[in-house]
C-alpha cells in the first residue's frame, strides 16, 4: 500500500508568494517501524533543506547586488538619469515605455491585483518616470534595486544577476510577466541604459578619452550586447600605479600590459581615485 503525503514549508516567498511544497509516496508499515509516525518530517528534512536552499538561491540571483549600487548609483548616478528633473534628478528620467523599449522588464507578480487591473484599463501612465520609481519601490524591475531613503526618496541604484540573465514570458503585456529565470534578456539595451548616467567622467578618465567618446560607444552596442572592455579593462597597467598592486586585478594574457578585474568595488576604487 503507498499513501501520499504533502510537505508544506512555511515559508512564504516575498515577493511572489509562492509556497513551496515536497511530494513523496511511502509505505507506512515500513516508515513507522523505521522511524515512527512522528518521524516523517525528519525523513525528509533533507529534502526540505535542499528546498530552502533552491529559495535562497533564488532570492540571491534575483535580488542581491552585491553592493554594486557604489558603482552604478554612487558613481554614475544612473538613479539620477532614472528618476529626470522632475523628481530631484536629471534629465527627462525613464519612463516605464522608454524603460521596455530598452528591454528592461516588470514582474507582474510584484505588482498588486489593483496596479494589474489599472494597467489593463490603461489608467497607468506609462509615460511618467514617477510610473517606474513606483515600479522600483515594489521591487518589479527584473534586475534593478532602487535604494530610498526614510522620506521614499530613491539615493542610489543596483542591478543584480537577474538583470541580464532573466526575462519574463510577456503573459500580460510585451515586456511585462512572469519571471523566466536563467533565460538570457536578449532585448536588453545595457549600453543605451549607462550611456544616460550623468557621471561617466571617471569611466572617460580611466579609459583617456571624453565623454561624448564613451556615450558613443556604449549607444553603438545595441540589444543584447555589453562590451566588458569598456569599465572593465585599464589599458595601461601604469595608470594604475599602487592599484595594480591589488591581488584581484589580473593579466589577460602572460606578457600583456593590460589588467583586468571583475570586482565593481575594485573599478570604484579606480574611479575615485582618478577623477
Amino acid at each position: 500500500m503507498q499513501l501520499g503525503v504533502e510537505l508544506e514549508l512555511e515559508a512564504t516567498d516575498r515577493h511572489a508568494g509562492d509556497n513551496y511544497v515536497l511530494e513523496a509516496s511511502f509505505d507506512p508499515q515500513f516508515t513507522c517501524a523505521t522511524a515512527g509516525a512522528n518521524g516523517i518530517v525528519e525523513d525528509f528534512s533533507t529534502e526540505l533543506h535542499a528546498v530552502r536552499q533552491v529559495r535562497e538561491g533564488r532570492d540571491t540571483f534575483r535580488y542581491a547586488t552585491f553592493g554594486d549600487e557604489a558603482f552604478w548609483g554612487d558613481a554614475l548616478g544612473l538613479h539620477l538619469a532614472l528618476l529626470g528633473a522632475a523628481n530631484s534628478g536629471v534629465g527627462p528620467g525613464v519612463s516605464p515605455a522608454t524603460a521596455l523599449s530598452v528591454g528592461l522588464k516588470v514582474d507582474v507578480d510584484a505588482l498588486p491585483r489593483s496596479l494589474i487591473r489599472s494597467l489593463a484599463r490603461g489608467e497607468v501612465d506609462l509615460q511618467s518616470p514617477a510610473t517606474t520609481v513606483a515600479l522600483l519601490k515594489l521591487d518589479a524591475v527584473v534586475g534593478v534595486t532602487g535604494v530610498f531613503d526614510k522620506q521614499g526618496h530613491m539615493t542610489s541604484m543596483g542591478i543584480q544577476c537577474s538583470l541580464c540573465h532573466s526575462t519574463v514570458d510577456d503573459s500580460f503585456a510585451p515586456g511585462i510577466g512572469h519571471r523566466r529565470d536563467g533565460w538570457a534578456n536578449r532585448d536588453l539595451n545595457v549600453g543605451a541604459i549607462v550611456a544616460l548616467a550623468p557621471r561617466l567622467d571617471g569611466v572617460a578618465t580611466l579609459l583617456g578619452v571624453d565623454v561624448p567618446t564613451v556615450r558613443a560607444v556604449l549607444n553603438s552596442w545595441g540589444p543584447g550586447r555589453f562590451d566588458a572592455e569598456l569599465t572593465f579593462l585599464e589599458p595601461e597597467k601604469q595608470s594604475l600605479h599602487v592599484l595594480a598592486r591589488d591581488k584581484r586585478w589580473q593579466h589577460l594574457q602572460p606578457g600583456t600590459n593590460r589588467t583586468w578585474t571583475d570586482d565593481f568595488s575594485n573599478i570604484w576604487s579606480v574611479i575615485q581615485w582618478r577623477h
